[in-house]
């Protein structure tokens, strides 16, 4: 442009010295009769100007800029005015000063002060100035009629040529030829101008693709063909930008004056239209083209080192041409389709699924880098979609077969996230999964048929692979997460009911599935998202786990808390406990028959009140506490409580009481009993038990006080878990030892005898056989044998001798002696669980009764589903049908006379 603008202001210098020239020759200048020479300035160092007697009215009608010339100032030349000067400077006036018409303002001022000095001049100087005034031409300057095809022939023509051949320009500049394009657009020959430019580009383009198929027959070397084609493109860009600069009027003038004229494109386009015309007529040109780049990128996958910015060049004309979907897109998709098939195939069999999957995803970035720097960024999301589906889409089941159970197992978190990311790749693209290879060309040819490129928002989503991304967090999952997320629910079951039905280790089946649990969910939330939908499946997959051994499972739930609050805080922090707990209460939120459980957990609880061993109060209420927020309030278990603190209260009044002080006495035994409410506590079944005249006499007297605070109330004594602390005198030391209330029976006894037979302390205790044999074993044959048995064995016979042991040791002071626990049979279990059951029928029994109280008439089908929504234990609909007939026989309930699916309650 700059050029442009210099050769137009030449132009107008030109025109204006032409034009002084015409004026000068009726212009006469004559020297001043003033006086002062010299330098000065001024009227007395100025020169007059006279026009000629002929008018500027008769010179020819151009136009021209009246106005006074900026001079040198006080220094101003003497030098006589030139032809042109005299020609700008003449005015219709009668005369002025040349010091008016080419000084400065000084000179101006410079002169009127002379004036006033010298008193000559004068008229000069006072001179007013003349206003600036545009006149147009009198007529229209002709144009030769010879003028296009002159400048066509003789500038452009050789011009644009030696643009396409690479040669110099010789006789005329850029310059020059731009102004020629714009005097031929001005003077109306931009139409002939456009088609004569469109004629040679088009020789010029059939001349290089005619050059281009020679080559591709000549050599069978796809690289020096492309770089041939990538150099015979980038020689066209060139030559088509200067082009396009010199006929840069013609482009921006006539083209954009065509709005909606369709063979009428700007100068670029029309060679893009032009160059895709040639290469449909030479078909071989494109086809080998596509076909090397197919080579190269293949040879780039197959790990070889290629030229990036050839591949881009080439890939950026066909996409320019217009030609890119079709010539080279479609086929590329196909081979990668194949390849990736072939590829897929052979590594599953080679590799295990962490390898495999890394190896995706370095694919998948590699493709993706591949489109950013060498390709067409519409080939994006099939490019990706493609290398998914033949990666991945198609393997799911076998993939997942193949090792993720194994991945569970080991907890690979990275690399099932990174499973899980992209198989959320393949759903978000809405891939079909587990298809076929050989429905790989349909999914390539609808996927090039898709109109343009990818968002930005869609391309960084098709490249983003990272581990532990939430797409299963959605509330729907896509087909491929789907599976996983059952292959997940298939492994918890699996491992699940391994744990549940090993053969002999229900004492660590609930830690084993707390740790298993404990590791799932952190698989939900560190690899597959912590989406609801994964964690749902996952807890469904533990409750059937759960509840696959339906009453057993509430059972060992229970003696495993058991033993947690037996132990406390023993070697864990308060977090640690209250962290197994609420591991614990998942599991029992899943159980089914919470009864059962609430029925071994409440004579776990009776024990651990009862004999002390409860590590912390503290943690029992707590734990009472999260069973009140899954269950509700419990008032047996709070009942239990209460019993304990009242129980304590008791026995200080009795100690204090006076009346009970003086019964007993001196006694040297110290009496602590616990008053339990009947209902509140489990069923203990009564045992016989002789007591020795001291301990009767302790509970006659305690059993006075009792009656005479609470007159109303009867109470029973249970022997089996009373406990006694007894001081033993031994030759060798004393020794204080803890004892069960059977087991104290028995060795006072050797208070008076050294030795006994078994059918004697039978006799003397009123022990039944059973619990006579656990005590007599307990104390001669564990670890601290205060008796000896004759004969040994582990057995107990009638006719056995037990003999106090005078030489028995200990370093402890302090001894326990455990009573041999009883391990609860598959009979005892059973009684249990019918204790459960009958409460079950109580239960099953009193909501019939609500319901029907309140809706007084109701048909079966609708007291069935109220049932299931009120009942919080499992059960069966043959169970309720037995329970209805029970309040049908019991005069509860009644049955419609015409209708036997209706009842009515009967007040």
């Amino acid at each position: 442009m700059s050029s442009f603008y210099k050769r137009k202001a030449s132009r107008n210098t030109c025109e204006s010295a032409a034009e002084a020239g015409a004026l000068a020759d009726r212009t006469a200048v004559a020297p001043a009769h003033g006086g002062g020479g010299g330098s000065g300035s001024g009227a007395a160092g100025g020169r007059d100007v006279a026009p000629a007697s002929s008018s500027l009215a008769s010179a020819p009608k151009r136009s021209r800029l009246d106005s006074g010339r900026s001079g040198g100032g006080e220094g101003g030349s003497d030098r006589p005015p030139t032809a042109a000067q005299a020609g700008r400077d003449a005015t219709p006036m009668a005369s002025r000063s040349l010091s008016g018409a080419l000084g400065s303002q000084d000179g101006v001022r410079g002169g009127r002060n002379g004036a006033s000095r010298n008193g000559g001049g004068g008229a000069a100087a006072a001179a007013p100035r003349r206003k600036l005034k545009i006149r147009p031409f009198a007529r229209k300057p002709a144009v030769p009629d010879t003028f296009f095809a002159v400048t066509w022939d003789t500038r452009l023509r050789p011009a644009v040529r030696a643009v396409q051949t690479a040669t110099a320009l010789e006789g005329f500049s850029l310059e020059e030829l731009f102004g020629a394009v714009e005097d031929s657009v001005r003077h109306g020959h931009a139409a002939a101008l456009y088609n004569h430019i469109s004629v040679e580009v088009e020789r010029h383009i059939g001349t290089v693709v005619g050059a281009l198929e020679a080559a591709a027959a000549a050599t069978a070397d796809s690289g020096s063909f492309l770089t041939d084609a990538n150099r015979a493109w980038e020689a066209h860009c060139a030559q088509m930008s200067t082009i396009r600069a010199i006929f840069l009027v013609l482009d921006r003038g006539y083209v954009l004056a065509q709005p909606g004229t369709a063979n009428v494109l700007p100068l670029w386009d029309l060679s893009l239209r032009l160059f895709r015309a040639a290469l449909a007529s030479r078909p071989s040109v494109a086809a080998r083209i596509s076909t090397g780049l197919l080579d190269v990128v293949r040879r780039e996958r197959d790990g070889d080192s290629i030229d990036v910015s050839l591949v881009h060049s080439l890939a950026s004309m066909l996409s320019a041409v217009g030609v890119y979907a079709k010539v080279f897109e479609v086929p590329f998709l196909s081979s990668t389709a194949h390849y990736f098939a072939s590829e897929s195939a052979r590594l599953i069999d080679s590799m295990d699924l962490p390898t495999y999957l890394r190896h995706v995803e370095a694919r998948l970035s590699s493709e993706a880098n591949r489109v950013t720097a060498s390709l067409d960024a519409s080939t994006r999301r099939p490019l990706i979609a493609t290398t998914e589906r033949h990666l991945l889409a198609t393997h799911v089941q076998a993939l997942l077969v193949k090792g993720f159970d194994a991945l569970c197992s080991e907890d690979r978190v990275v690399d099932l996230a990174r499973l899980w990311s992209l198989y959320g790749r393949v759903d978000a693209n809405g891939l079909p999964i587990n298809v076929p290879v050989s429905s790989t060309p349909e999914l390539v040819t609808c996927t090039a048929a898709r109109g343009g490129g990818v968002g930005n928002a869609d391309e960084a989503a098709l490249d983003r692979i990272v581990p532990g991304v939430t797409p299963g967090a959605a509330s729907v999952l896509g087909p491929a997460q789907d599976c996983i997320k059952t292959a997940l629910n298939r492994f918890v079951m699996h491992a699940g009911k391994e744990i549940v039905n090993a053969e002999g280790k229900d004492a660590s089946m609930v830690s084993s599935l707390v740790s298993l649990r404990a590791r799932v969910e952190g698989l939900v939330q560190n690899a597959f998202g912590g989406g609801e939908i994964v964690s749902r499946a996952v807890r469904d997959a533990l409750e059937a786990v759960v509840n696959s051994r339906q009453n057993k499972t509430g059972e060992l739930i229970a003696k495993y808390v058991d033993g947690v609050l037996k132990t406390g805080h023993k070697g864990r922090t308060d977090e640690e406990v209250d962290a197994t707990l609420e591991a614990v209460m998942t599991l029992f939120r899943l159980i089914h028959g919470k009864d059962i459980f609430e029925a071994f957990y409440k004579k776990d609880l009776a024990k651990r009140l009862l004999h002390g061993r409860s590590a912390s109060l503290d943690l029992e209420k707590m734990m009472i506490s999260k069973l009140k927020t899954e269950c509700g309030t419990n008032n047996k278990l709070e009942g239990m409580f209460r019993d304990v603190e009242v129980s304590r209260e008791t026995v200080r009044s009795f100690r204090t009481h006076a009346r009970s002080v003086a019964s007993l006495g001196t006694s040297d035994v110290e009496l602590s009993v616990f008053v339990l409410t009947h209902a509140y506590w489990p069923h203990v079944p009564q045992a016989p038990l002789r007591l020795p005249q001291t301990l009767s006499d302790l509970h006659d007297t305690f059993k006075q006080f009792y009656v005479g605070k609470h007159s109303r109330r009867k109470l029973t004594w249970q022997y089996s878990n009373a406990s006694t602390t007894v001081r033993a005198r031994f030759p060798a030391a004393d020794k204080i030892l803890s004892l069960s209330l059977y087991q104290t029976v028995v060795l006072l006894l050797f208070n008076d005898n050294d030795e006994l037979t078994a059918d004697n302390i039978s006799s003397a205790t009123g022990l039944v056989d059973a619990d006579l044999h656990r005590t007599l074993l307990s104390l001669a044959c564990g670890k601290a044998r205060v008796l000896h048995k004759r004969p040994k064995g582990n057995t107990v016979g009638k006719d056995d001798l037990f003999v106090w042991n005078k030489g028995f040791t200990n370093r402890q002071v302090r001894i326990r002696i455990n009573a041999i626990q009883v391990k609860e049979s598959a009979a005892e279990d059973l009684q249990t669980t019918e204790r459960v059951f009958v409460e079950r029928h109580c239960e099953v029994d009193a909501a019939i009764v609500r319901v029907l109280k309140t809706r007084r008439t109701l048909t079966h089908a609708n007291l069935i589903a109220e049932l299931y929504s009120q009942l919080r234990f499992p059960f069966k609909v043959a169970d309720l049908n037995k329970r209805i007939e029970s309040l049908i026989e019991r005069e509860f309930l009644e049955r419609d006379a015409s209708a036997s699916q209706t009842y009515h309650y009967l007040a």
